[in-house]
């Protein structure tokens, strides 16, 4: 339940890219962006935070060259975290008490508005293009229709499920979640079953064990399902806690072991994490033992898997909410690994640059260096015209000192508009994917709300619209339809065109456009923002 959403964007004029070229009007501008998407949020339903959590001073350090005064430091709220009653002598079935997940399933019957026509308003080429891609858009969706019953129908699997290991129930509900993308929809059944199974101690440490064993490394929903399952979860104890990193031996030396198993290291990793985020305070100060401590910081090594390094920053990052393990961290001398971490900031392998991302951010803003001056003193905007706009933002996320990247590590739906508002004309962005988890980007207009603890963000209400490429869809009001893109990848260039005149939207995957979408036109004619 994490969403990383790393976005620039710097509004330019200057050479139009192919499918810009190939319209027949003139743009008004271009938009450039960034998107990066560390662990990624697939869970539309938050809780606050824990009360003990000590607030983010999130990016005021790094807006101070491009904004007046730092944006408002929100502090976080206090435990509203949702408790369901748990009924342990209740029977083991789907009609359990259970908590449905949000944005869980795809409505097929949404997809009556796809355009499966060209339109008059692109040239020649481009509508060629679009008659392309509606014609196999057509095709597709028959096939995804004839399947949606299986999928998305009654859980043929439901009685296996009951007899099925641990390890088959995770692997389950990861190939589950994918899909399951609908407020209303049930959770899948070997979800429910988990979360009956980690009623009891020995239960929560046999899933724990379970997912640290069988979530890989490469999924590009792996950690955000570690996160989900672990939040779904009762709070284990403090002992509990300490039983499982015994089990494991964390400390320094077991270490090494990640560059054998970078996957089980990625994976505890991120539990430890989730779970200073849940118990945040004194039963945090009590899980951050010496030993667990010295295992995370021996991580921060460039020998080992990116992903092992950034999980294990994130990890002390979460942690670090907590004052009393703040100063534990910054006294075990962290900043002489985070410096080496911050020289990969435009490095071509992508996963270091989400290390080196997360390793500044922590200098900048949780364990500065005597003598290190903040990155935004030695960044120039000369050229910047827009950029994140840190007043415009929820609470969490993090913003580079450009104001053209930001991550979020927290467990809720982060959302950001630009600074560059447009009401006329045609515009167009572009955003380069930087990790291929979810995220929700398009546009949006000052209407448009951020809810984030309740999971909603661009494309969640009737005044914006939003491209999820991991999940293949279109978001609209909360509700969700299929593209026909392939599932994005890192690198992968995605543009978004806006034009105010005809009303009409074209996103396109590495060039290559989709049909026009006009939804968000019913109800917003200006005003718009690039969003994610």
């Amino acid at each position: 339940m994490i969403v990383a959403v790393w976005t620039t964007y710097i509004a330019t004029r200057e050479t139009l890219p192919p499918l810009v070229s190939s319209l027949s009007r003139g743009f008004d501008g271009v938009i450039r962006w960034l998107v990066h998407m560390g662990n990624s949020c697939i869970s539309k339903n938050h809780r606050q935070r824990n009360q003990y959590a000590e607030p983010y001073e999130r990016t005021n350090r790094h807006h101070h060259h491009h904004q007046d005064t730092a944006g408002p430091v929100r502090t976080q709220g206090g435990a509203s975290h949702r408790h369901r009653e748990r009924d342990r002598d209740r029977d083991r079935d789907r009609e359990r008490e259970v908590i449905p997940l949000q944005r869980f399933s795809n409505e097929a019957e949404g997809n009556s508005n796809y355009r499966t026509g060209t339109d008059s308003s692109l040239s020649e080429a481009s509508a060629s293009a679009v008659a392309s891609v509606a014609s196999r858009t057509m095709a597709q969706y028959q096939e995804l229709d004839a399947s949606s019953d299986d999928f998305y129908g009654e859980d043929d699997d439901d009685e296996d499920d009951d007899d099925a290991s641990t390890d088959t129930l995770v692997m389950r509900t990861l190939t589950a979640i994918r899909r399951l993308v609908d407020n209303e929809q049930e959770p899948p059944y070997a979800l429910i079953r988990l979360q009956y199974i980690a009623d009891t101690e020995q239960g929560w440490l046999e899933i724990v064990q379970s997912m640290i064993k069988t979530i890989p490394l490469e999924d590009p929903l792996g950690a955000a399902v570690v996160t989900l399952l672990v939040d779904e979860f009762s709070l284990p104890t403090v002992d509990t806690v300490e039983k499982l990193c015994s089990t494991y031996n964390l400390c320094e030396e077991y270490s090494s072991d990640a560059e054998i198993h970078p996957a089980k290291h990625r994976n505890i990793a991120t539990i430890l994490g989730c779970l200073a985020e849940k118990l945040a305070g004194p039963k945090s100060i009590e899980i951050m033992k010496s030993h667990v401590l010295k295992y995370l910081l021996a991580n921060l090594n460039l020998k080992l898997n990116p992903r092992v390094i950034l999980f294990s920053l994130i990890a002390l990052e979460k942690f670090a909410q907590t004052t009393e393990n703040k100063l534990s961290i910054r006294n075990s001398n962290v900043m002489d690994y985070l410096l080496p971490l911050e020289q990969y900031m435009t490095s071509p392998d992508l996963r270091l640059r989400e290390v080196s991302f997360c390793a500044q951010w922590c200098l900048d803003n949780l364990f500065p260096v005597d003598g290190r001056p903040y990155t935004y003193e030695s960044v120039s905007m000369a050229n910047c015209n827009a950029m994140l706009n840190d007043n415009d933002v929820s609470e969490y996320l993090k913003i580079s000192p450009t104001g053209l990247e930001a991550r979020n590590d927290a467990s809720s739906f982060e959302s950001v508009r630009c600074t560059f508002c447009v009401d006329t004309g045609v515009w167009y962005y572009e955003v380069t994917v930087v990790t291929d988890g979810v995220m929700q980007i398009g546009w949006a207009t000052k209407d448009s709300k951020f809810l984030n603890h309740e999971g909603y963000g661009i494309g969640d209400d009737e005044y914006s619209f939003s491209y999820d490429g991991c999940r293949q869809l279109y978001w609209y009001e909360a509700r969700s339809r299929p593209h026909f893109h392939p599932q994005w990848k890192p690198g992968d260039v995605i543009g978004f065109m806006l034009d105010l005149e005809e009303e009409e939207m074209v996103f396109s995957l590495n060039g290559d456009p989709l049909a026009p979408e006009r939804d968000v036109f019913r109800v917003a004619k200006t005003g718009f923002f690039c969003s994610s």
